[in-house]
């Protein structure tokens, strides 16, 4: 059993049930990223994703929320982002069972960071991008507390 928060099979197969993304062939954790987020690879006949459990938060849906705007508006800008996968009745790409919230994302195979001037030069310029492409960004609500969006720090550097 895997150290931190991790899926049981139950768990996995009830949530899974939510989404329409073919038989599932092989699930995989992922350790990458936050500890406290348990994550697992999902592969099956439509493809690779990436199922994740959100830690309880204040706020939470609204920051999920602003994030599928922003992932929406990026790929109608045809940055590449990969989105949400919505669950089988379409509503929502946020499922909430058993006061437990899930999102479902399409899986892109990534690199480590290797520190390299190539790699370095590289996530700069599709930084610089990413903030070109989101220059038009609308959201008609008050940014999500709670994260950097809305960081004054970071505003100031920025600018």
């Amino acid at each position: 059993m895997p150290a931190g928060p991790y899926f049981s099979s139950e768990e996995l197969t009830q949530v899974l049930s939510h989404y329409d993304i073919g038989e599932v062939e092989e699930l995989k954790p992922l350790s990458a990223g936050s500890a406290r987020v348990p994550k697992v690879v999902i592969i099956s006949g439509q493809g690779k994703f990436l199922l994740k459990r959100r830690p309880k938060s204040k706020g939470l849906l609204q920051r999920l929320a602003f994030s599928h705007h922003v992932q929406a508006h990026l790929r109608k800008k045809r940055f590449p982002v990969t989105a949400p996968v919505a669950t089988r009745d379409g509503s929502s790409p946020i499922l909430q069972i058993n006061n437990r919230i899930y999102e479902c994302f399409g899986f892109v195979t990534g690199v480590r960071y290797d520190g390299s001037v190539e790699a370095t030069v590289e996530a700069g310029e599709q930084l610089a991008r990413l903030h070109r492409v989101l220059a038009d960004f609308k959201w008609q609500r008050s940014s999500p507390g709670g994260s950097f969006h809305e960081s004054s720090t970071v505003r100031r550097h920025l600018k």
